[in-house]
């Protein structure tokens, strides 16, 4: 009897639970549409810009907040988020609830804000197509009443409005089909400072757009509460040759109201604070002042390809060292070239890292290969000058 009671009861809490689980999910599909939705499981190490990041792609952010979610395994966080409309939040809560969102690794859940009477909202253009209006949508991603021009393209919604050019922007971020769609601020990026009070992100892509590629998102321009520019801004180049080029024509330009516009590469020491206040980078690769230097220490080639690894790059100042894989393979005056400038390094007091690193400065090597990293595999050929010996036809190897 015993047995029986307790098999009785335990069938009965399945069943309760159950019951309780078919209940919550019939509570959420009768939640009236909102513009706000509750975002479960989100990392632990989520911040609230974070958030932004990942979830600025499906829509028009207004508002958010994180916060630690409450009973949560693995210390996990819950967010609460309101999008400029009510079908941007419905194709949240339809396509990514037990869905992995772009920039993270987990599924999350996503469920409408508990709402009291009222509303609005409808009738209004879908970013992603289904429920009217149109959107970018990956492959395999189109929604129903809709039609896909090509491999990666417009969906018109049943509505037949047409999209608008927002939403095709956010589309193709949220797809990743942008080449460098996922980046961060590194020596391609260029900071703008003296800016006048009436400038635009679009102002900026056009005094910077001819310099080289933009990365998406690419260009900032920080505002003030009142909408104005505060006068300062950020370009995320494509390439450092870009960048380089950039700073090297702009920095110091005298605006027509006397004012000089401030450009200068990025660097994450600081902020720039310190010694080296105000240099400017290197020069840029096609500067005459590289082919200057070359006539000034009358280089002479030696014969020979050999292998090696960039021992040392340094971005500001454009030059490096790369290690040879066999020293002893260099041409007899390229090793002696070296034994006499280290002596003499050695005897104006100065410290030697490694007798048989090469100098190499960023003209003598590949455009491919930027931005270079310590203990890239290159293949070079030296010379010999007036200060000793450097390597040149830098390339991968």
């Amino acid at each position: 009897a015993i047995l029986v009671s307790a098999f009785v009861l335990a069938h009965s809490t399945r069943e309760l639970g159950e019951n309780r689980r078919v209940e919550r999910q019939l509570v959420e599909a009768m939640v009236e549409p909102s513009d706000h939705v509750i975002i479960g499981d989100l990392p632990a190490d989520l911040d609230e810009q974070g958030l932004r990041t990942n979830f600025e792609a499906y829509g028009t952010i207004k508002w958010c907040k994180l916060w630690d979610g409450k009973g949560s395994k693995g210390g996990k966080k819950s967010a609460m988020i309101e999008f400029a409309s009510v079908e941007e939040a419905t194709w949240l809560v339809e396509n990514l609830n037990g869905n992995v969102p772009l920039g993270l690794e987990t599924a999350v859940s996503v469920k409408f804000k508990t709402k009291s009477a009222g509303g609005g909202g409808k009738n209004r253009s879908s970013p992603y197509g289904g429920g009217g209006g149109c959107g970018v949508v990956p492959p395999g991603m189109a929604g129903k009443g809709g039609m896909m021009m090509g491999g990666m393209g417009v969906m018109l919604g049943m509505s037949g409005e047409a999209c608008s050019i927002n939403d095709v922007w956010k589309g193709l971020l949220r797809s990743k089909v942008l080449p460098g769609g996922s980046w961060a601020n590194d020596e391609r990026t260029v900071v703008v400072s003296g800016l006048p009070s009436d400038t635009t992100e679009f102002d900026l892509l056009r005094i910077f757009s001819p310099f080289g590629a933009i990365l998406p998102g690419g260009v900032r321009v920080k505002l003030k509460e009142d909408g104005t520019a505060q006068g300062s801004g950020m370009v995320n180049f494509s390439d450092l040759e870009s960048a380089v080029t950039a700073t090297e024509t702009l920095n110091n330009c005298m605006m027509p109201d006397g004012r000089c516009l401030r450009v200068r590469q990025f660097t994450d020491e600081g902020g720039g604070k310190g010694k080296g206040k105000g240099k400017k980078g290197a020069a840029a690769l096609k500067s005459q002042f590289w082919v200057r230097k070359v006539e000034e220490e009358n280089r002479s080639e030696l014969t020979g390809v050999f292998t090696g690894t960039v021992a040392k790059y340094i971005f500001k100042q454009g030059w490096g060292f790369i290690l040879p894989d066999d020293f002893k393979s260099l041409p007899a005056k390229a090793r002696k070239a070296l034994s006499d400038a280290h002596a003499e390094t050695i005897a104006e007091g100065k410290n030697v890292t490694d007798e048989t690193w090469i100098y190499f400065r960023k003209p003598d090597v590949d455009p491919e290969l930027f931005p270079l990293h310590p203990e890239t595999p290159v293949s070079f050929e030296v010379y010999v000058d007036n200060k000793g010996c450097g390597a040149y036809n830098i390339a991968e190897a």
